[in-house]
């Protein structure tokens, strides 16, 4: 009870502060709780990035979303593996009147040289500047290490100095 007292206490300031007005997707299940939502926030808030990277579309993508709309003129491009979901994250994107700060493509996962799944990085072979990379994908039903890769696949496209975070590192 105490959890979900903290993370009800953490929507409150991050609705306001973003002046979300509708419905957000639920935070539960593979959803990110509402407490990484709040770092993105902050992050965005603090860093401004121009280009963000996310491994997995949801809720976050939409925090991201309002978060750049408030705080800087940035924009996140998210890899979903769920076509399904990805289409829910889309109409979500369209009724919060956030397409100006969002995009969201298809990657099927791939298995790699080393046994490690993970995104097919084909659709995104010229993304380069990444300033803040968020890892909340692909879920661990399908592999242990299922968030391993996306450093070893990624690190160049990142920009020098950008931020990293996971999410449910503990499945790591």
């Amino acid at each position: 009870i105490e959890e979900n007292i903290k993370q009800i206490e953490t929507l409150i300031p991050l609705f306001n502060e973003l002046e979300i007005k509708r419905k957000l997707p639920s935070t539960q299940g593979y959803a990110a709780a509402p407490d990484f939502l709040y770092l993105i926030k902050d992050i965005i808030k603090k860093n401004k990035p121009k280009f963000i990277l996310e491994a997995g579309s949801g809720v976050s993508t939409i925090i991201a979303s309002y978060s750049l709309k408030k705080y800087s003129d940035g924009k996140i491009l998210s890899l979903d593996h769920d076509k399904k979901y990805l289409e829910n994250t889309k109409k979500e994107i369209v009724n919060h009147g956030l397409i100006d700060y969002s995009e969201i493509i298809y990657a099927s996962l791939k298995k790699y040289n080393d046994g490690n799944i993970w995104y097919d990085i084909e659709k995104i072979k010229n993304v380069e500047n990444v300033d803040f990379f968020i890892i909340d994908g692909p879920p661990i039903k399908f592999s242990k290490n299922i968030r391993y890769l996306a450093i070893p696949l990624l690190l160049k496209k990142m920009k020098k100095g950008a931020t990293i975070i996971l999410d449910d590192s503990k499945r790591i």
